[in-house]
């Protein structure tokens, strides 16, 4: 099948949680026989190993992925779970997809009202899908969860949508009054909690717009705190938000990386929340961020 995500027309062997598509096809995923090490390697974590045109993950029990010139992804099956084996393909594979053909993900789930388009950032756990889900509530577009690509176009810089999937714990679900969420399987379990991957079809939006605002989330701290990031200090912010940043390893990449960073926060508006990790602060910061950005409208 033929999909539309991340900003590429992608023809897989394996079905995704993404809409239909024609046209060009930018990338083709296959099942088969991945090489059991690569050359020349730049980056080698063990279950992760690349050089400056291929990547080879490897998840026991799972899959062994090999991704090459941008263009290609080789599956081959360690296990029996699709649904697992989609987690790594949409997320550590597709971000090694878009570095290795030149555009820069950020972690970060991406939401858009309009031609407002705003990413939120955060370490796994910090909130990013939950804060997502409250921005659904009030009528926003989800583009993206977890990895949100970035490409610039006469010198503006766009977020892309990735496909129509939120992974959510039960209790985020419950609160965030969405009947557009279809359950589709349980990818994660943590201290007697179950994480899910879930399709929000009817919230997701297919598109491409100016990246504007940007928050980043941080989870921990005594009481709620909120501000505005300004100068260097945006950059700083940008590049530690940069998805599987890591797997770069040539000077190169990197270089592009942070001129990438530098124009971006140049043209967005980025702030910070510390929140608490034991309260539900959600309705809090949405409200604070729709007012900063109500703000400078008005």
């Amino acid at each position: 099948m033929v999909y539309s995500a991340f900003g590429l027309t992608i023809d897989s062997e394996l079905e995704l949680l993404a809409p239909l598509s024609e046209g060009a096809i930018d990338l083709r995923i296959t099942y088969g026989q991945c090489p059991a090490d690569i050359d020349d390697k730049l980056v080698d974590f063990g279950w992760v190993k690349t050089n400056k045109y291929e990547s080879l993950v490897i998840i026991e029990n799972v899959a062994r992925f090999y991704v090459t010139n941008g263009n290609r992804i080789v599956i081959e099956k360690l296990g029996t779970d699709d649904e697992q084996i989609r987690l790594y393909l949409m997320g550590t594979c597709m971000g090694a997809i878009l570095q290795q053909r030149g555009i820069i993900p950020l972690h970060g789930s991406c939401v858009c009202n309009g031609e407002k388009s705003l990413v939120i950032t955060g370490n796994s756990g910090a909130g990013k899908s939950t804060t997502a889900a409250e921005f659904l509530k009030r009528g926003w577009s989800l583009m993206s969860d977890d990895v949100t690509p970035i490409v610039e176009e006469n010198g503006v810089y766009y977020a892309c949508s990735t496909y129509p999937g939120q992974k959510m714990w039960q209790d985020t679900i419950d609160r965030s009054e969405n009947a557009d969420r279809v359950v589709k399987n349980i990818i994660r379990e943590e201290d007697g909690r179950q994480k899910f991957q879930l399709q929000a079809k009817k919230s997701f939006i297919n598109t491409t717009k100016p990246l504007m605002y940007g928050v980043y989330l941080i989870p921990g701290s005594e009481k709620l705190m909120m501000d505005e990031v300004t100068g260097f200090a945006k950059t700083d912010m940008l590049m530690r938000n940069l998805y599987r940043a890591f797997m770069v390893g040539d000077k190169q990449g990197k270089s592009s990386q942070l001129k990438t960073c530098v124009k971006l926060g140049e043209q967005m508006r980025l702030f910070i929340v510390a929140r608490p990790a034991d309260e539900y602060t959600e309705t809090k910061i949405v409200d604070w961020l729709l007012e900063q950005m109500e703000r400078e409208d008005g």
